[in-house]
């Protein structure tokens, strides 16, 4: 979660991983301007945040950790609305007076591990009981380490790039390895 607060002198950005439980300030070398609107890159190893501000959009990576202005193809005004669109990697700018403007995004970096949870499915009839249920879980390898090595004894995927894989143990709770690899219900 990301937070800004008014004002270009005192105005603050603040990042939270608990949900806001706490914050922590992650304002370091950006310039004392008007903070107007933040967006954080999803899908990216680097979680990049892009703030429009008073004079154009800022860029924020966790591999560099400081602000930079990102003026690829984008204008030094006040920008007051910024849209990623993932499937395209290009960020969409909406301005003060001089229109909307669109740049493409840095290269995505992905963890080499990254497995993306496609789909849900329970294969059958169409009633589901409490504790009848087997699903059939579709992923896909956004990283680039095989999904065996990812996946372990758990599926095989002769060397397919998603794959169907029905898991009858999630009647109950997932083992730790893979809730730690983003495939918990729900996940998109």
């Amino acid at each position: 979660m990301y937070v800004t607060t008014s004002g270009t002198s005192n105005g603050k950005i603040y990042k939270s991983t608990d949900a806001g439980e706490n914050f922590s300030d992650i304002t370091g070398t950006l310039p004392d301007l008007a903070k107007i609107i933040i967006k954080h890159q999803g899908e990216n190893l680097n979680n990049p945040l892009y703030l429009g501000t008073s004079v154009g959009v800022y860029r924020y990576a966790d591999d560099t950790g400081v602000w930079e202005p990102f003026d690829n193809g984008l204008p030094n005004t006040t920008v007051s609305d910024l849209a990623i669109n993932l499937p395209d990697n290009n960020i969409t700018a909406g301005t003060y007076g001089r229109s909307i403007w669109r740049s493409d995004l840095p290269p995505v970096q992905l963890a080499p591990d990254d497995v993306k949870l496609l789909s849900i499915n329970h294969p059958g009839n169409d009633s589901i009981l409490c504790g009848d249920v087997s699903p059939q879980i579709t992923v896909k390898n956004n990283g680039p380490m095989p999904l065996p090595i990812l996946m372990g004894p758990i599926i095989s995927t002769m060397g397919q790039t998603s794959i169907n894989w029905n898991a009858p143990w999630l009647r109950e709770r997932p083992p730790a390895s893979i809730l730690r690899r983003g495939l918990a219900l729900g996940d998109t």
